[in-house]
């Protein structure tokens, strides 16, 4: 099982580093503003197992459920840091993000 994880694990690491590379291929900004998401995965997957499962999880649950509980909880706070640092810097008038914006709208 540890081998499925680990794979599932890089697979998730490797999508998430080539989502930055995309958008430093935009313009710096969107990649600083990325290195922060991808700085909030490593930091959320750390902290996954204090905050998200329950101490029981380990003795009812499989081992692939609780991975895939800590793979989500890191996933989630990734996107929220991603996600909030974009909405501040486009009620500050970043104009990277309000490109962003525009190209998503249309």
């Amino acid at each position: 099982m540890g081998c499925i994880t680990g794979f599932l694990l890089l697979c998730n690491i490797a999508l998430i580093i080539v989502a930055d590379i995309l958008l430093w291929m935009f313009s710096a900004t969107m990649g600083l503003f990325g290195l922060i998401g991808v700085a909030a995965f490593f930091i959320g997957y750390t902290f996954s197992v204090e905050m998200s499962i329950a101490p029981r999880d380990f003795w009812v649950n499989p081992e692939f459920d609780i991975f895939i509980k800590k793979l989500a909880y890191a996933n989630t706070c990734a996107l929220v840091a991603w996600g909030g640092i974009m909405m501040i810097a486009g009620f500050c008038g970043n104009e990277s993000v309000m490109e962003i914006i525009h190209w998503a709208s249309n």
